[in-house]
């Protein structure tokens, strides 16, 4: 998962409180228009209302942390040098086997990472 992937998930957890708060703010200045200015049952709503879409928010933000944390920790479990320790920790794969799946996925990773970099090389131009 890249860092990218966490900014979208906490925008979109940002814009929809925004919204929601819009949408309060917007029933409320409208709850004024219609009720006495000098009553204090709409400021007392207002607050009340404000106090739950605060507490909502913090509650999707924890909710959220919690959920990319176990995500991300997911993925990197599943790496695929980590699932070639753990096979070869187990016994599955011999020395050799292991040394040759290793150097096989060194050079398709810089086989990869070469072919990026002269991406990078070629827009930049």
């Amino acid at each position: 998962m890249s860092h990218l992937d966490d900014w979208y998930g906490e925008i979109t957890v940002v814009a929809l409180l925004l919204a929601f708060g819009a949408g309060i703010v917007a029933l409320y200045v409208l709850g004024n228009f219609f009720v006495t200015l000098t009553a204090t049952a709409p400021i007392v709503a207002g607050m009340v209302m404000f106090g739950i879409v605060f507490v909502a928010a913090m509650a999707a933000a924890d909710f959220y942390s919690d959920t990319t944390d176990s995500e991300e920790e997911a993925s990197h479990e599943r790496e695929p040098l980590a699932v070639l320790k753990e096979r070869y920790a187990r016994g599955e794969l011999s020395e050799e086997e292991f040394e040759h799946k290793v150097t096989m996925l060194l050079d398709v990773d810089e086989i990869a990472s070469e072919k990026y970099e002269s991406e990078l090389v070629t827009d930049r131009n």
